[in-house]
């Protein structure tokens, strides 16, 4: 009886290891970061971007520019290694990122230092690919939560993720939801506008219960699909739909104390990414890390806002 008792209990533990053994053993095999000759030469670029206030929270937002076959990113290894770089100089206490593909998931999670994912995962063959992504070191995660909107494209994009966090340096709480909302089609605008004004109202939702709940301020940051203003006729830079989160957000950008950029691209030029606030915070400073050696990571510059939590 007794040595029934020790094989069903081997067994047992063998059977619940093999997810973790598996999920190591996945990473470890595609989670590999090719050289691609950003580290030695760019790491003095970032000087401009490094100085944050005291006791402020840096959250930072990047399409990553996911490697499946109709989002036009390129093999992730290379890029993934420009990334890491950029992390481990800028050092962001939160990073909302969007198109996490399964390649990048596993870049990021083998190299992932003092961060710790936010990823609602349920299998590889499902990857969520709206994401948190923050600093053990300096934040401490009290909540976490994810939700899918109702109406979009597609369900691996269109959610919002957040976490509450406390910051461990001045104890004080806030929180910060990722998201990426669906984009206007040409000749489809009037349809699409619906499905996005919907995501609006859900997110607009999701973050006065999280301020009302927690009693702290949220950071709202990713992937909009809509400019500040109108540029072309068709109207598929969705301003409206900026001008409705404008309405419930401030834009960090506009309140943020000092903007700053690289060459090439400006502070206040009209991009789709965007980070808001709701609640009693202020913002001191406001960046797009747009140089050479982030314009090969991904269609999108990263961009960032130091806030001081109130």
């Amino acid at each position: 009886m007794k040595k029934f008792l020790k094989r069903t209990l081997i067994v047992l533990i063998l059977l619940f290891s093999l997810p973790a053994v598996s999920y190591f053993g996945i990473v470890s095999k595609y989670g590999s970061v090719a050289a691609s000759g950003a580290q030695s030469s760019v790491s003095n670029g970032y000087d401009t971007f490094k100085e944050k206030a005291d006791g402020a929270v840096r959250i930072m937002s990047f399409n990553l520019l996911a490697d499946y076959d109709g989002f036009g990113g390129g093999e992730v290894s290379p890029r993934a290694e420009r990334f890491l770089t950029m992390r481990n100089e800028l050092l962001p206490d939160v990073l909302c990122l969007q198109e996490e593909s399964f390649n990048w998931f596993c870049c990021l999670e083998k190299n992932r230092s003092d961060y710790r994912s936010l990823r609602p995962v349920t299998s590889f063959l499902g990857m969520k690919m709206t994401t948190v992504i923050f600093n053990s070191k300096t934040l401490k995660l009290l909540k976490s939560g994810d939700l899918e909107y109702e109406n979009g494209d597609d369900m691996r994009t269109r959610r919002a993720v957040y976490g509450i966090f406390l910051h461990k340096a001045s104890n004080k709480r806030f929180a910060v939801i990722s998201t990426h909302l669906g984009f206007l089609r040409y000749a489809l605008e009037g349809e699409d506008i619906v499905t996005v004004r919907s995501q609006c109202s859900e997110l607009s939702a999701l973050s006065k219960k999280l301020e009302s709940e927690n009693n702290c301020p949220v950071i709202i940051a990713g992937d909009f699909n809509s400019k500040e203003e109108r540029t072309t006729d068709s109207g598929v830079d969705a301003f409206e739909i900026y001008s409705v989160l404008k309405s419930v957000f401030s834009d960090t950008k506009l309140v943020a104390k000092n903007t700053l950029s690289g060459t090439l691209k400006s502070a206040d030029a009209l991009s789709n990414d965007h980070i808001f606030l709701l609640g009693n915070a202020s913002v001191e400073a406001f960046g797009v890390v747009s140089d050479e050696y982030t314009k090969e990571i991904s269609d999108h510059f990263p961009i960032y806002a130091d806030i001081i939590l109130s």
